[in-house]
């Protein structure tokens, strides 16, 4: 993967490009991701189009959907729906990693 399909992001998260929005005609945007043990993802925050969903491949990603939590492992998979607050993190001592796909793809391209 080229270097500027990768980008690692000031809470030690790094994300690599799968498909844009510019490669799909806007219909998907898809990374991989790596959050390192203990970090937090983005601060709770809500898309108002978009559907967003995580795959875990690897360790443990918690994601809060509104108000509540749930700790997923490998092979679970969430759906965000558009306008529904979210976040999530890695609570463990081991690296969690992730596939997130946004339909369409939008605000977090």
């Amino acid at each position: 993967m080229s270097s500027d399909r990768i980008l690692r992001m000031p809470t030690g998260e790094v994300i690599s490009i799968v498909s844009t929005g510019a490669e799909t005609a806007g219909a998907l945007f898809e990374f991989e991701g790596l959050v390192p043990p203990g970090v937090n993802g983005p601060p709770a925050h809500i898309h108002r189009v978009e559907q967003e969903s995580f795959e875990v491949r690897e360790g443990v990603l918690r994601v809060r959907l509104g108000s509540r939590h749930r700790d997923l492992g490998p092979g679970e998979t969430v759906v965000v729906q558009p306008g529904t607050v979210h976040a999530f993190s890695n609570p463990t001592d081991r690296p969690t990693r992730i596939v997130v796909r946004e339909t369409p793809a939008g605000q977090l391209e």
